[in-house]
């Protein structure tokens, strides 16, 4: 008797656990996005967000170090525009950092913003090791 009613509990706590879990997606507020912004720059390429009423499709672009390949960031920004997402967000490290030199950095940054600025989707930027090593960095 004692298992039954063991069993029993182990289960009804796994079906309260769990239904948070099969609950509605998370919906955008019907008037969007509140976010207000500061002066330039701010660490978004937009806040345009897509507000179809329906579940939250956003998209994590991984970092552009560690074997920067050509074509590769491009392509990411095509098929990213295929799947249509309500924003993306980054993990950092989109330069190659680790510098002082602003020439390079702007080389870097920019490159990034031409290819950024193919996306559909606002872009929401998050600081990596290689984007703020120094205090230069941070200037930049």
């Amino acid at each position: 008797m004692n298992r039954g009613i063991i069993s029993g509990f182990v289960a009804w706590v796994l079906v309260l656990t769990a239904t948070p879990a099969l609950a509605a997606a998370p919906v955008l507020p019907a008037g969007g996005l509140a976010i207000e912004a500061g002066p330039p720059p701010n660490p978004w390429t937009g806040l345009a967000v897509r507000n179809e009423g329906g579940p939250v499709r956003f998209a994590v672009m991984s970092d552009r170090n560690g074997g920067n390949r050509p074509g590769i960031f491009p392509d990411a920004i095509r098929k990213l525009n295929l799947l249509q997402p309500q924003f993306v967000m980054s993990v950092g490290d989109f330069i190659t950092g680790y510098t002082r030199d602003k020439k390079f950095m702007n080389r870097d940054w920019d490159e990034v913003q031409a290819e950024l600025s193919k996306l559909e989707a606002p872009f929401f930027f998050t600081p990596g090791n290689h984007d703020l090593t120094n205090p230069v960095e941070v200037e930049v």
